[in-house]
Formats: structure tokens, sequence, C-alpha cells
């Protein structure tokens, strides 16, 4: 994949800073390895007893590290600590990616970060508490993004949610993480309109109608059937995410069976929206 193949001329800044140590009994932090380098990580304390479903849950914005929002809820119009998904039922994994958080590496703006989401996968899979057919990812924002250029990498996860993704990298403009006078050979393994027709896991593509919706048509003109639009009427970008992570959730802990079974509905999670 034009992925592997690029010697990208492009980092961020690495951010050498350790996250801080969560509350006990909340969450754990753990590493995980990608190569022969360890990456940190918070996660659901191990459980014994029946094996859980797990995701992995990528924030969004462009630091891509981890802090104390994985634990403290923001408000319902935009709460981005993924609390909603970090169920009795379910194992939450929110990784560091590289060069965040202290890890090693720099950052690659939508590259290099697919790998260590792998690895993320991968260091569940291998929990005693995990049930490894059962390993999902999601993402919101530039999570969402990354989330979709994962999808088209592994058919490591079980099925995969991205809200509010956008189609190309360029489209975050001055506010991202690529430079103006970028190269279109840097561009497209980082685009995930390029890459739609590659996904063979259950994705979801979600996004609130005020929110990212104009990505749609061109992330859905060459999708697989694997993947599913909804367009969540009255939310936007960010109030979307609770109700929506909340009916993820849901879903997670119905999908039971041997093969992938979701069911997500834009106008439930819309009501929910509303209250």
């Amino acid at each position: 994949m034009a992925r592997t193949a690029l010697r990208t001329a492009i980092y961020g800044d690495a951010d050498r800073a350790p996250p801080p140590d969560p509350p006990a009994g909340v969450l754990v932090k753990t590493h995980y390895r990608r190569g022969g380098d360890a990456l940190v990580a918070y996660a659901s304390p191990v459980v014994e007893g029946t094996r859980r479903p797990a995701i992995v849950w990528i924030a969004g914005g462009f630091s891509w590290g981890i802090d104390d929002n994985s634990w403290t809820p923001g408000p319902p119009d935009n709460d981005q600590s993924a609390t909603t998904l970090r169920q009795p039922g379910i194992v939450l994994m929110r990784p560091a990616l590289r060069g965040a958080s202290g890890n090693p590496g720099r950052p690659e703006c939508f590259l290099g970060e697919v790998d260590d989401i792998i690895a993320a996968g991968d260091y569940l899979a291998a929990r005693p508490d995990v049930d490894p057919s059962r390993i999902y990812l999601g993402g919101h924002s530039t999570g969402g993004t990354l989330a979709l250029l994962t999808a088209a990498s592994t058919d490591r996860f079980r099925a995969i949610f991205a809200f509010g993704p956008i189609a190309d990298p360029r489209d975050y403009g001055p506010d991202g993480c690529l430079p103006a006078d970028v190269a279109d050979a840097e561009v497209l393994p980082r685009a995930p309109m390029i890459w739609m027709d590659a996904i063979v896991t259950p994705t979801f593509v979600i996004e609130g109608a005020g929110g990212n919706v104009a990505a749609f048509p061109d992330l859905a003109r060459d999708a697989s059937q694997a993947v599913s639009f909804l367009t969540v009427p009255g939310a936007d970008h960010f109030d979307v995410l609770q109700p929506g992570s909340r009916h993820v959730a849901r879903a997670i802990l119905d999908d039971r069976g041997p093969r992938p079974a979701i069911r997500l509905d834009a106008a439930a999670i819309a009501a929910e929206v509303a209250r």
C-alpha cells in the first residue's frame, strides 16, 4: 500500500511529557508495542472472568496524546472523553500515538499513526479478559479520519466507527498538520477517499447534519459495500459524539454472534441529541 511505501518528509513536533496517572480503579497506564518501541496508553483495568469486547478510541485534534480528559467527561455538546464507551462490559483503550505523551518517534500527520493503532488492537487481543474476535475501533474528527485509514489497511477490527472524518487531509486547511505546499505524493496515502474501496470491515461513518457531511460524497464515491454513512439530523460535529458513542456502546454489547451484526440508527441518535 502507498502508506507503507512512502518515506515521508512531513513530521510534527514531538511531545516528550509523560501523561498523568489516571485515578485508581478507573483506568490504568500501560504500554503497548509497535515493533521495538513501547508506547503509552490508558486502558480499563483487567477483570478476571468472562472475556469482554474491547474498543480502541482515538480522540480528535492533532496531538493524539492522552491526558485527564480520558476520565473527565465533557459537556454533552462536546464530550471528547469517550467515557460513554467505558462500560462494565467493554474494555476501553486510549493509546497515545507516536511522538505524543512521551512516546518515541515523531508525529507523521495521518501516516505511521495507522501502524500504532493496529498495534493497539494487537495489544488488546493478547489481554486475558478480552475476546480477540470482538475488538473494535472508533475515533472522532481527526481520530475518525485515522479510523478510516486504518479500516483500509487491516481487518484486525470487528467493526469501525468514524465520527466526523474528512476525505482529504488538506481540507483541514492552515489549522491542519500538512504544509501549504504539500506534494500530492505525500497527500494520497493520507487521504481516506482514495482508499475507501479497500475497506472489508463493517465501517460506520457518523456525523451530524451540521458537521463535516460535505466530506460524505467524496468518501462514498468509491466506498466498498462494507461502509455505511449515517447523517444525524439536528446534530453538529460535536454534539453528535456523546449520544452517538452511547449507541455504539450498546451496539457493541449486543454484537455477540460469530459474525458482526452492528445496528445503528441515525434517527435514534438524533432523538438523544434533541433531549
